[in-house]
């Protein structure tokens, strides 16, 4: 009895490789920062497996086909991820064919195909999954094209001298007790090996009787927590680097002193606007809007004082426009926006006014009260009497804008005389 249940928890510890633990917790993570559903489904597959490698519900020595192939489908959900095109996979499976199986009996033949036959090739290789009727017997294949058996192993693989696989003898072991046979492996060094079982079809009842100990239950306890443990850990690194990743594109796309817009940003912003506009046959505008003696604030006052004043005017511009329109910081003291479905000309300049005005009024620099006053210099481009791109209708807004200030600064000037609005 007590040599019965060092070979069960020695055939479990088998199933449950550390390595294979690691190398699975390995490759979820490393689809945790690009593929959240991939992550999710591995960590589904590694679930299934382990409940199948452990399944305390089942108290009989039998178990059915669908649920020994259900854990064989978990574990190479997980390898083909690790793997990827070096693993290929190939079920051949009668139809309307089932049987009941001892457990854990395919999973470790496919295992030692994937880890001691294709693993170690470069091109890694196939592994082909077969169940079929042949005389009074359901055949359960595992076969792949990987290294094979070296000649001084073949037909030895299974004796106690010189077996090395607990699984495989653990198999071969039960299989005998069960039907009389054993394990049947084949093949050759570089021609591949292939693992048989042959079932009964009709079977003698077996007893009843416990099949899981206290130790075993101990065992996957402890490995349960700890896969619970890293999925955990899984879930919060990835919240992290989405958090991280939110930020790169917020610093990628944004303006990190005025937190507005960047120029990438707002060409991409004007590009769907202008096919949209398209679209809808509306119109937009766009304001190139310069900040008029902003040199001479930096100069007198300092740039921190100067970052006051770009960080005020944002605001002031951004309060001036509607919730559908866009305030962009180009860079320096230049800022463009854009105002969607605009419907007349009358409708811009009021906006241009209140822009002119607003941020006209002083600017408190420190907690001294000091204050200082900038004007503003708009040019305005309409698409698409302007320009049908980003490039010409912010170009153009821009040489209207050097207009305006050559005309005397803290005005707007449109970049073309007459529009059909």
């Amino acid at each position: 009895m007590e040599e019965s249940l060092r070979s069960e928890i020695a055939f479990l510890q088998a199933q449950i490789k550390p390595h294979f633990l690691y190398n699975a917790i390995n490759t979820i993570s490393a689809f945790s920062l690009d593929d959240p559903k991939m992550t999710r489904d591995l960590l589904a597959n590694l679930s299934q497996y382990l409940r199948g490698s452990f399944d305390f519900k089942n108290r009989h020595k039998l178990v059915t086909l669908n649920k020994e192939l259900e854990l064989v489908e978990a574990y190479l959900f997980i390898e083909k991820a690790r793997f990827g095109k070096r693993l290929q996979i190939v079920y051949d499976i009668e139809d309307n064919i089932n049987c009941m199986l001892p457990p854990l009996v395919i999973q470790p033949l496919v295992e030692n195909s994937v880890q001691h036959g294709l693993a170690g090739r470069k091109h890694g290789g196939t592994v082909k999954i077969a169940v079929y009727s042949e005389e009074s017997f359901i055949v359960l294949s595992v076969e792949d094209d990987g290294v094979g058996i070296p000649e001084t192993l073949n037909g030895k693989l299974l004796s106690d001298e010189e077996s090395k696989s607990v699984a495989l003898k653990n198999i071969n072991q039960r299989l005998i007790k069960i039907y009389g046979h054993g394990l049947e492996i084949g093949g050759r060094a570089g021609g591949g090996t292939k693992m048989t079982v042959r079932i009964p079809m009709e079977n003698t009842a077996i007893p009843s009787e416990p099949t899981i100990s206290l130790e075993n239950a101990y065992l996957y306890n402890n490995l349960k927590e700890l896969v619970d443990e890293r999925t955990i850990e899984l879930r919060e690194e990835l919240n992290e680097r989405k958090k991280a990743e939110n930020l790169l594109s917020e610093m990628a796309n944004h303006d990190h002193l005025t937190n507005l817009p960047n120029r990438r940003r707002l060409e991409d912003i004007l590009e769907q606007s202008i096919m949209t506009a398209k679209e809808n046959k509306n119109k937009i505008c766009v304001l190139f809007v310069d900040l008029d003696g902003f040199k001479a604030i930096n100069d007198k006052y300092g740039h921190d004082k100067g970052d006051v004043v770009l960080v005020t005017v944002a605001k002031r511009l951004s309060e001036a426009v509607r919730s559908c329109d866009t305030v962009s910081r180009m860079g320096g003291d230049e800022f463009v926006m854009i105002l969607q479905n605009v419907t007349s000309i009358s409708e811009i300049k009021e906006i241009c006014h209140k822009i002119i005005t607003s941020v006209g009024k002083p600017i408190v620099l420190d907690e001294k009260k000091t204050e200082t006053i900038v004007t503003t210099s708009i040019g305005i481009s309409i698409a698409p009497y302007d320009g049908e791109t980003s490039a010409e209708l912010i170009s153009n807004a821009d040489k209207a804008m050097y207009v305006a200030k050559k005309n005397g600064k803290n005005q707007f000037v449109f970049y073309s005389e007459k529009y059909n609005l």
